[in-house]
């Protein structure tokens, strides 16, 4: 049997038939490959768009997000269309930093404004730096002379 013959009879008896019994994990499991693939489709939607235009790793960076963050947590009132649309605007950002989101009709048409946008971003971020793997770790060895006099040493 080749491999080919083989990944279609997977594909094939993977697919729950009627009256079968599907556990709550694998439910669980379906519904949230549903939602991303649904998510990946809507961003997919909203990048192809003659004035965003994203390609490349900029599309990458999106899916990236859409697949790591519960993306009702960036903002739990904003639809999910909205929240989209700032993460992707975020990364349009990051790559060009004289971006304004007032001069793209689909931001102005989804009703987005600046505090909507500043609420997303800050909480990506704050998931950003949750993952980090370097943390302040708390001391007492200051040297104030150091601190006091603006990193200037006095003798």
């Amino acid at each position: 049997m080749s491999r080919k013959e083989y990944e279609n009879l997977l594909r094939k008896y993977s697919i729950p038939v009627k009256g079968e019994k599907v556990s709550k994990k694998e439910l669980r499991e379906r519904k949230q490959y549903q939602r991303q693939t649904q998510y990946k489709q809507l961003a997919e939607n909203f990048m192809g768009l003659e004035n965003l235009n994203l390609k490349g790793t900029l599309r990458e960076q999106v899916y990236y997000i859409i697949e790591n963050v519960k993306l009702k947590e960036l903002n739990h009132k904003l639809s999910i269309e909205r929240i989209i649309l700032c993460i992707i605007f975020y990364i349009m950002k990051s790559d060009n930093s004289s971006v304004v989101y007032n001069r793209y009709p689909i931001f102005n048409e989804y009703g987005l404004n600046s505090n909507m946008i500043l609420t997303v971003w800050c909480r990506l971020l704050d998931y950003y730096r949750s993952k980090t793997i370097i943390k302040p770790i708390p001391t007492t060895n200051y040297n104030h002379e150091l601190l006091y006099n603006k990193g200037v040493k006095t003798n």
